[in-house]
């Protein structure tokens, strides 16, 4: 799902370049300026009749959602205390472990669970660009990036 323009604007000819709410030349500071001082939005509508409340609302909600997507905690393991689980000499629980828990030892893909290792995490970057199925980018340097985001904390 795309994600929504955010509604401001940007242009130099308009308070220097500094964002403005979309439609206006109200700048984004002025909000933000009314809630540190405890003001409040009906203050900033009062100030300014020519702004609507949806625009301010449109704003705010953006922002939060904006933080929210960047301000995401890293995903570790599930239970990073858990001890290996070996079936035939290969560590099964790949994913639920730290990464001294697993290096330089036969283990299976944390992801598909299909290949093992000889030697994690030695070959991960070729499996994962071409054959995990546990991978859903389509592009090899973002499957390597998805991989990495979700199981960076099995590396050194």
């Amino acid at each position: 799902m795309a994600r929504p323009r955010p509604p401001f604007r940007r242009s130099p000819d308009i308070h220097g370049g500094q964002p403005v709410f979309a439609g206006t030349t109200i700048p984004l500071r002025a909000l933000l300026d009314s809630l540190k001082r405890g003001d409040g939005v009906a203050r900033l509508l009062e100030s300014y009749p020519e702004l609507s409340e949806a625009q301010v609302r449109a704003v705010l909600a953006w922002a939060v959602e904006e933080l929210i997507a960047r301000e995401r905690l890293p995903i570790g393991p599930p239970q990073a205390s858990l001890l290996p689980r070996v079936k035939d000499g290969v560590i099964t629980n790949t994913g639920e472990l730290r990464a001294d828990q697993v290096t330089g030892k036969k283990a299976v893909c944390p992801a598909c669970g299909r290949l093992t290792f000889q030697s994690w995490p030695d070959g991960w970057d070729s499996h994962v660009e071409h054959r995990c199925a546990g991978v859903t980018a389509s592009d090899a340097d973002e499957r390597k990036a998805e991989f990495k985001q979700r199981y960076g904390y099995l590396f050194k």
